[in-house]
């Protein structure tokens, strides 16, 4: 058991709300509709090719800072580049394609198991949270919105509303800050270990990482979180 504390920073993706969880399962149906409209008889081929490209892109720092704040045209371009990799003229289908796809994967996403009752019990208990979120305003505001989040935050800060995002310091002094609230005294919770884990533990917050996936640390890893669990759920049952 450990002391609960002050406060709690909260990542929203695949944290609290099913987000990459979903993104393959949606490409998936995407390329299942689209792939005879191209000319491509099996969607398999349609969906590795773009699948290809989007780890390309996001293997890129730069290129992953664009494409969560550009979201719209970031699918675009991988669609564009799939398409000219298998040889297909484009004739409007790389928008219906990509927007297609935003479309299917807003409405896929879901609350984590656990993940309200997990919120709800720290604020009923006194302690501060935060939700500290990378991406686009519209998009992470919509979410925030669908799934009535706001009333159990008492600061809400997103990437592309602050100017920027986790890992950066500021977004954490800035947090803690609003809370009130020292470094020491509260934790960063998140699936991602550079922007998450190693941002939080940089700005002096206890950090646990969200597994979602329950690959485990690579022994190679340069980030060693505080903590490691599979859902925020987890962490009612290890306060006092």
């Amino acid at each position: 058991m450990v002391t609960k504390p002050k406060a709690i920073l909260f990542d929203m993706d695949d944290t609290i709300v099913a987000w990459d969880m979903v993104s393959d399962r949606s490409w998936r149906r995407t390329c299942e509709i689209f792939a005879p409209q191209v000319g491509i008889p099996d969607a398999d081929t349609l969906y590795s090719v773009i699948n290809r490209y989007r780890e390309w892109y996001l293997s890129n720092m730069d290129r992953h800072l664009f494409a969560r704040l550009n979201l719209p045209a970031y699918r675009r371009e991988i669609v564009t580049l799939a398409l000219e990799y298998l040889g297909l003229e484009a004739n409007g289908h790389v928008e219906r394609i990509a927007d297609s796809y935003g479309t299917e994967r807003e409405a896929s996403a879901y609350l984590l198991p656990g993940a309200m009752d997990t919120l709800k019990y720290f604020k009923e208990s006194g302690t501060k949270l935060a939700l500290v979120s990378n991406g686009m305003s519209d998009g992470q505001w919509r979410k925030v919105k669908r799934f009535n989040m706001e009333p159990l935050f008492d600061c809400i800060l997103i990437e592309g509303d602050f100017g920027t995002g986790k890992p950066d310091n500021r977004v954490f002094r800035h947090v803690l800050d609003k809370l009130n609230v020292k470094a020491a005294d509260a934790w960063m919770v998140g699936d991602n270990l550079h922007f998450d884990i190693s941002g939080g533990q940089a700005a002096g917050l206890y950090s646990i990482w969200v597994d979602w996936q329950d690959i485990g640390l690579s022994p190679t890893s340069p980030v060693n979180p505080d903590r490691i669990v599979r859902s925020i759920a987890e962490l009612r049952d290890s306060v006092k």
